[in-house]
């Protein structure tokens, strides 16, 4: 069952004019989508359809050198600019463009495609007034395997529109299908929705599987908008931190994607496998529950990801905090290895404390002094679970008569003013 979460997004557009695009004498450029003008696309060297290779540093920074030395040879205006298809390879059926103008202006636009209702955004300057001189966007929306009309506006500081372009535009068929071009949505209150996007963060590929692996963002009517192809296993959160998108590729890398669609960071998990869960700590570096290779047990520890310079700490290994409850169980015959907590939820408090959700145990549990000597502060969780085990002393008392949780995932720690000194909400999905 695929998850949506609302996600709001730091996207930016283009905008395209239809007169000729000037590029050096060494560059190859690729046709409009449209006959009637006369709008071409920089068709970039070396580029590969590689996932594997395309998530890789030097791949990255191949294809950001390239944009870079355009940037620098043309005079790239509104009227002539710089637009290149998906030119990290990292968003199917988006486009990158870059100009400047004389004056700061503000670009917004349209994409309407036949069938389908418009997708409208303002796009994001980097600059706090939201209007710029150097302008450097991602235009997404468009349907795949449709022609789609764009409309540019650039608007001045006045509220006056400075220039508007339409053109149309052939977007490519998704990478992973079109089976889910459109999803179901309760769309008889969307009035009440902010204007972002929903993200389904993966539909489950295993390595060794030819499927492809991907990430999808829908629109609030259900309406594909933009998919983010990955190389495998599926991404579980997507964080923010100065414009900057972090997700997962893989169980083993966790990738910073900028506006443009360029990767400029990519952490490798080193000696383990991460699941289900990774969060910034106070310090933005990352928190990731994580796996042991080759070790007899999974799903029982938390790495930390230094974010400058990706080196990787081991903070809590569950069976130091449990050993009493951990001698007590044992590998299943058909089991390659011993999945006895199951850890699927990070959530930070205090700076130094977790709260982490264990489905193996039905419990939830409250993790104190992460970085030096860990300790598990309580447990919310069955009686009759945990009698005799050494630990129901740790168990929170219930305050009246209600069914326990099971197996619960994405347990989420919420603050409230209204609340005394000391008591937050913990929202989680219970899978009873």
């Amino acid at each position: 069952m695929h998850k949506l979460k609302k996600l709001i997004l730091l996207i930016l557009s283009i905008s395209i004019t239809p007169l000729y695009l000037m590029f050096s004498n060494s560059t190859e450029i690729e046709a409009s989508s449209n006959d009637n003008n006369s709008i071409n696309y920089l068709k970039l060297k070396n580029k590969s359809t590689s996932l594997s290779t395309i998530y890789s540093e030097k791949y990255q920074t191949l294809i950001h050198n390239q944009i870079n030395k355009q940037k620098k040879l043309n005079n790239y205006t509104f009227q002539h600019p710089l637009l290149i298809r998906n030119p990290y390879g990292t968003n199917t059926t988006a486009v990158y463009m870059y100009f400047k103008t004389t004056e700061e202006l503000q670009a917004s636009y349209t994409i309407r495609c036949d069938n389908y209702a418009n997708f409208s955004q303002t796009l994001n300057t980097n600059t706090l007034s939201g209007y710029t001189t150097e302008h450097e966007y991602l235009l997404i929306g468009a349907i795949p395997n449709q022609t789609n009309t764009i409309t540019v506006t650039l608007t001045n500081k006045q509220g006056k529109v400075v220039d508007t372009l339409s053109w149309s535009y052939n977007a490519p068929s998704l990478q992973g299908g079109d089976q889910y071009l459109t999803v179901e949505c309760d769309d008889s209150n969307t009035s009440s929705l902010s204007n972002g996007l929903y993200t389904v963060l993966g539909n489950d590929v295993t390595e060794d599987s030819e499927e492809q692996a991907y990430m999808r963002l829908y629109d609030n009517y259900g309406i594909i908008r933009s998919e983010i192809p990955i190389v495998s296993y599926r991404s579980h959160r997507i964080l923010f931190e100065n414009n900057t998108m972090y997700f997962s590729i893989s169980n083993k890398k966790i990738v910073g994607m900028e506006q443009t669609g360029y990767v400029s960071k990519i952490y490798d998990t080193g000696n383990y496998k991460l699941h289900h869960d990774y969060i910034f700590d106070s310090n933005n570096n990352i928190l990731v529950l994580a796996s042991e290779k080759e070790a007899k047990t999974s799903e029982d520890k938390i790495i930390m990801i230094e974010r400058n310079s990706g080196n990787i700490t081991e903070l809590v290994d569950l069976i130091d905090l449990l050993p009493n409850y951990y001698s007590t169980t044992s590998l299943p015959d058909d089991a390659e290895d011993l999945d006895w907590m199951h850890i699927n939820s990070l959530a930070l408090i205090d700076k130094t404390s977790l709260i982490i959700s264990s489905r193996e145990t039905s419990t939830i549990i409250k993790l104190d002094n992460i970085y030096s000597n860990p300790t598990i502060d309580y447990m919310i969780g069955s009686d009759n679970f945990w009698q005799e085990s050494g630990y129901d002393s740790l168990l929170l008392n219930k305050t009246s008569d209600f069914s326990m949780q099971a197996g619960q995932h994405c347990v989420t720690y919420v603050e409230d003013n209204s609340l005394p000194q000391g008591q937050y909400y913990l929202y989680l999905y219970n899978n009873n």
